[in-house]
């Protein structure tokens, strides 16, 4: 079989031989994508500064899953919306990153059951020095 195209749809065709059954005909096997069309519309959301946004994103994400050897993830969520008036459409996109961090120290206290508050010092145990029981 002979590959062809339509180069107006992309699609790839096999052309059978004589001695099959639909003599001659082109089949559609597989439509070819070049991605062209997906990144012009990217390019074009929010006058291309959305392709940059995503781009400074990616950078940070891949920086801070460098520096803390943990995984990060970058989430884009576009939204579609019709102008029945107008016959167009509004395309939105939303760039959401969730990026690894150094987890932060926790600091020590003790809960006062009766007040509700925290104490750097333990009310359990006696003190060594006399007035050194506020930390």
């Amino acid at each position: 079989m002979s590959e062809d195209f339509n180069p107006e749809t992309g699609e790839v065709l096999d052309t059978p031989h004589a001695a099959q059954p639909n003599q001659g005909k082109p089949v559609l096997r597989q439509q070819v994508s070049t991605g062209q069309e997906i990144l012009s519309v990217l390019s074009a959301i929010n006058r291309g500064r959305f392709i940059h946004d995503l781009e400074d994103n990616m950078k940070e994400l891949v920086k801070a899953v460098c520096e803390h050897n943990k995984m990060g993830k970058l989430t884009v969520v576009f939204e579609a919306r019709p102008d029945l008036r107008t016959g167009t459409m509004g395309i939105t996109a939303d760039i959401k990153a969730t990026l690894p961090r150094k987890p932060a120290h926790a600091s020590v206290f003790f809960p006062v059951a009766e007040s509700g508050s925290l104490s750097r010092v333990d009310a359990r145990q006696s003190t060594l020095l006399p007035g050194n029981d506020q930390l």
